[in-house]
């Protein structure tokens, strides 16, 4: 709790927290609506594409400038700009209901400001954090973003419900412009500590390969792994809620219903996930948590496609989630205590890109095969790869 003393970091994870609140809540209301027009996985599976594909071209770059130039000043121009997308969606609402074409537009639009965005925030968490206390940091960091990732579903429910969607556009909007706010702040006292940037040569994404060491590069595989097998389901949520609501009365467990209690317990159990990863990293260590976790995610997966019970289905997400961020926490600390500095802004956009990119291919490809199988089949079916890939690295890992 003496990290929320210190200003900077306190205005930063703030700022975060709301514009992440914003964010996760436009998102559910735009896939709800997606849903609700086509009823199609595959749609949602484009839609999560759409939304997280760019991070493999965008996140690249943003890496590049951050290790060149005042990260700082580059995320409150990033933030500026997000502004954009949710201004657009609540003129076209209060015109009357988006349709598809401008859904896709502004989650592509959106995609394309976020993977600019993500490395940067990254960034500048172990930059505003105090000297030593980088890991603590980055654990409130997630949390906060888990907070607002369970409030801005919940959010976004609400105004489904009430028929508002245009609120919740507005809202993002502003959410932006505080954090625009709240980085013009911080960014004035980070700019005398900020290191000095690197020369081409040392930005070469070259360079970054040679900088990680083999046991880095084994348990951010595992990390890779366990984004692009597991995280996929989470983009699948309103399908997998259909199923629950098939002879049960209007209520809860109904449609909208399932879906918002999934959400919910993505984001809760995300949450408990990120404040458990912080205890245990001092017992235990980051990389044996990252293994664990992923071991965990893996078997909630299965346990989550096997049941027809909403309560169990509710309780397996909620693991399924904190296990699955557990393992990309520990993840990013390693990076961000064992790399360099001059290498750090490209680390994180590698860990973006795969953060990102990796769950939007792999939920296109669950998509698919959810229209000729079944959502469930291919989910296990994903769930088993994780589970062979991390028995093989954890081997390697210990060996090593």
């Amino acid at each position: 709790m003496r990290l929320l003393l210190h200003r900077d970091l306190a205005l930063y994870l703030a700022g975060n927290f709301a514009s992440i609140t914003g964010t996760w809540a436009q998102r559910v209301v735009v896939f709800w609506l997606a849903w609700e027009l086509t009823e199609s996985p595959s749609i949602l599976g484009v839609l999560a594409a759409l939304e997280l594909l760019p991070s493999i071209v965008f996140a690249p770059l943003a890496g590049t400038w951050a290790d060149r130039r005042p990260a700082a000043r580059l995320a409150r121009d990033v933030q500026a700009a997000s502004m954009l997308p949710p201004l657009a969606l609540l003129a076209v609402a209060l015109m009357g209901e988006p349709g598809l074409p401008a859904l896709v537009i502004v989650t592509l639009a959106t995609g394309v400001l976020n993977g600019l965005d993500h490395p940067l925030r990254l960034l500048l968490v172990g930059r505003v954090a105090p000297k030593g206390q980088v890991s603590g940091a980055v654990a409130w960091n997630s949390a906060a973003f888990n907070v607002g990732r369970m409030i801005g579903p919940a959010l976004g429910g609400w105004a489904i419900s009430a028929g508002q969607p245009e609120w919740i556009f507005g809202y993002n909007a502003l959410s932006y412009l505080g954090f625009v706010v709240v980085l013009t702040i911080v960014g004035r006292h980070m700019a005398a500590t900020e290191p000095g940037a690197a020369s081409r040569g040392q930005a070469s994404w070259r360079g970054l390969l040679r900088a990680f060491p083999r046991d880095v590069l084994l348990l951010f595989v595992l990390f890779a792994a366990t984004a692009g097998l597991l995280r996929p389901i989470f983009e699948l949520l309103p399908s997998f809620a259909d199923s629950f609501s098939g002879g049960v009365e209007a209520g809860p467990a109904s449609g909208a219903g399932a879906f918002s209690l999934l959400t919910t317990a993505q984001a809760a159990g995300a949450l408990v996930g990120a404040l458990a990863a912080s205890v245990l990293f001092a017992r235990f260590g980051n990389r044996r948590v990252a293994i664990g976790m992923a071991f965990v995610a893996a078997l909630s997966a299965l346990a989550f496609v096997a049941t027809p019970n909403l309560p169990l289905a509710v309780l397996a997400v909620a693991v399924m989630s904190g296990a699955t961020l557990g393992n990309g926490i520990a993840t990013q600390v390693d990076l961000q205590t064992t790399l360099d500095e001059s290498v750090r802004g490209r680390a994180l956009a590698l860990y973006t890109m795969t953060f990102r990119g990796l769950p939007a291919l792999g939920a296109l490809l669950l998509g698919v095969l959810g229209e000729a199988l079944s959502v469930h089949l291919a989910a296990a079916h994903s769930a088993l790869v994780l589970l062979a890939v991390w028995a093989v690295l954890t081997l390697r890992i210990r060996r090593h």
